[in-house]
């Protein structure tokens, strides 16, 4: 089960046998790009391409390389899958339609799975904003929590009928299209943001000592995280600033603003117990980075995002 679902081929069918929504997809060998065979496709540009191994892309290396590419017509697919392909990368790509929306679109679910296979502990996250960088892109760097019951519901028996244990992150996007959430990929572990399950109140460490040490987690009833959302914070991975300037205007927004201004947040990294001037010092540098990061990336990237937009429009105009 772990090989199947760490794949996102694999993943993909899976969420097709057990009914989990996810955006159309195309999955591209290096056979049909060598018979030049890959072009048709059911959905319309544009459409996002990444790697199927994020191991062997490691070791592809070119001009222009992201860790995901939103690709507007025939040209620039064609063009971009060539230039992997001739630069060592082997594995399968997957080609999906373009969700649109921003940012704020984004959701991140936590879950943890006894060793009984019952859903112990969910717990929504509603990103704001993501890394620009070429290499780190979609990676959430500002998570409010959030709640929804029936997006509960929906991946409590995805993972109950697979008898899954242990950890689960689900990277999701809200497609307004049509009205559903749609699932992106699943880690069987913790993310690299989900200390905001943490902050708000739900230690991630918890779940396993309460599992397996004193076993108190079978007698447990499932906490469906953030129904109150009584005390909630702000996760941020970058400096506030940074926050403030390119995030996203909108409701959820303002929510986090006002809990900055009462100091109703936090980072992974920055923590009382653990400040040496020497740790303390290298994660100021860390976090002043971004800020080049976003000055150098972000217009970019946004300006490719209302492009995809205005492209996705006409083609429904036409």
């Amino acid at each position: 089960m772990l090989e199947k679902l760490i794949s996102k081929e694999g993943f993909y069918q899976i969420a097709a046998e057990y009914g989990l929504p996810y955006p159309q997809t195309k999955i591209i060998t290096m056979a049909e790009y060598q018979a030049d065979a890959y072009l048709n496709f059911d959905f319309q540009y544009p459409v996002e391409l990444k790697p199927e191994d994020p191991v062997s892309w490691l070791k592809c290396q070119f001009e222009g390389r992201k860790k995901a590419f939103t690709i507007h017509d025939e040209a620039e697919l064609t063009d971009i899958v060539g230039k992997i392909y001739h630069h060592g990368y082997t594995e399968d790509l997957i080609l999906q339609d373009f969700i649109p929306g921003d940012d704020s679109n984004m959701r991140v679910l936590n879950a943890y799975v006894d060793q009984n296979h019952q859903v112990k502990m969910m717990c929504l996250g509603h990103p704001l904003l993501e890394d620009p960088t070429p290499q780190s892109i979609g990676n959430y760097m500002a998570i409010m929590p959030a709640y929804d019951q029936s997006l509960y519901e929906t991946v409590q028996a995805f993972l109950e009928k697979l008898h899954y244990t242990g950890m689960a992150n689900f990277d999701i996007k809200y497609d307004a299209r049509d009205g559903q959430y749609k699932f992106f990929e699943i880690n069987l572990r913790q993310g690299r943001s989900s200390f905001y399950v943490t902050l708000n109140g739900y230690n991630l460490a918890k779940w396993f000592v309460d599992d397996y040490v004193t076993g108190s987690l079978r007698q447990a009833e499932t906490v469906y995280a953030n129904n109150l959302k009584t005390g909630h914070k702000l996760w941020l991975g970058v400096p506030k600033k940074i926050f403030e300037k390119y995030a996203y205007d909108n409701e959820t927004k303002r929510e986090a603003l006002h809990l900055l201004r009462e100091g109703r947040y936090g980072t992974t990294v920055f923590y009382d117990q653990d400040q040496t001037f020497k740790r303390w010092l290298l994660m100021k540098y860390m976090f002043h980075n971004y800020f080049k990061r976003y000055q150098t990336y972000y217009q970019v990237n946004k300006g490719q995002y209302f492009e995809a937009e205005a492209k996705k429009v006409a083609s429904k105009a036409d």
